[in-house]
C-alpha cells in the first residue's frame, strides 16, 4: 500500500513537471506578449546579460549560440560565427577561472525535457516558442550597462548590443 502511494506521488509530481517545463515564463511580469518561452516586461531599463567568454578557453557552440568572446558579441550559425559588434572592451570583467563542468551539469533547459545543444548554461529548446528580449525605452538611459547585455530598444527600434565600449544596433 505505502508503494502505491509513493507511485501514485510520483506519478502527479512527473504530471505537473512536464507541463512547467513547456509553460511561458515571465520574468518581472505576469503578462506573456506573443507565443515566447521567455518574456520580458516592455520600457524597463535592463537587458540579458549574454555570457562573456574567456579568450582562453575555446568556444565549440551550437547554432543559435550568442556569446561575447575575445572582446566581440558573436552568434553561430550552421556555416560559422557572425560578428554582432566590433571590439569592445571586457577589461571590467572577472571571469571564472574554474574548470568548466561536463555538458549538461549544472545546465538549465527550457522549453524541453532534453536538448541536442552543447555548451550552453541556459538552454531555449523549442519547435514553437522564442525568447523575447526585454524592451528598453531607449538604451542611451540604461544606468552602467555591463559588457554582453542585449535589449530590443525602442527608440531607435532596433536589436541593440553593448560591448563594452559603445552600443551597436541591428534592425
Amino acid at each position: 500500500m505505502k508503494n502505491k502511494k509513493i507511485k501514485s506521488i510520483i506519478c502527479v509530481l512527473a504530471v505537473i513537471c512536464s507541463g512547467i517545463l513547456s509553460a511561458q515564463i515571465g520574468v518581472e511580469t505576469e503578462t506573456i506578449r506573443g507565443s515566447g518561452i521567455m518574456d520580458f516586461p516592455a520600457g524597463l531599463d535592463k537587458g540579458i546579460i549574454i555570457p562573456i567568454l574567456n579568450s582562453n578557453r575555446n568556444p565549440n557552440p551550437s547554432p543559435g549560440t550568442i556569446m561575447m568572446y575575445q572582446n566581440r558579441i558573436i552568434g553561430f550559425t550552421d556555416s560559422g560565427s557572425i560578428n554582432f559588434t566590433d571590439e569592445g572592451d571586457t577589461s571590467a570583467v572577472s571571469f571564472n577561472t574554474s574548470t568548466p563542468q561536463p555538458v549538461g551539469v549544472n545546465s538549465i533547459i527550457i522549453g524541453s525535457d532534453t536538448s541536442t545543444a552543447s555548451g550552453g548554461a541556459l538552454v531555449f529548446e523549442s519547435s514553437d516558442k522564442a525568447l523575447i528580449l526585454p524592451v528598453v525605452s531607449n538604451v542611451v538611459n540604461m544606468p552602467n550597462p555591463y559588457p554582453g547585455t542585449i535589449c530590443y530598444d525602442q527608440n531607435s527600434k532596433s536589436f541593440a548590443m553593448f560591448d563594452g565600449k559603445v552600443w551597436s544596433f541591428w534592425k
